[in-house]
């Protein structure tokens, strides 16, 4: 998934992983359809961090990213 340059995605590639909960979601963000993005524990979690990542990146001079990993019993 390459979401920097636009590149690298078929329309069929595009369309099947947006699709996906774990891009769909932050992709609703992006586009201030949302606030927020929560996802569930039916995923591993670079499952859910990679897309965010992709979609959102990180602020300009950050060294970091950081996601929280929540499990309530």
């Amino acid at each position: 998934m390459n979401f920097a340059t636009g590149k690298g995605l078929t329309m069929v590639e595009a369309v099947k992983q947006v699709r996906e909960s774990n891009v769909f979601g932050p992709l609703m963000v992006k586009m201030g359809d949302a606030d927020a993005f929560v996802s569930g524990l039916t995923y591993d979690y670079p499952e859910v961090i990679r897309p965010a990542l992709q979609i959102h990146h990180t602020a300009s001079g950050a060294a970091l990213a950081a996601g929280v990993l929540h499990h309530d019993r």
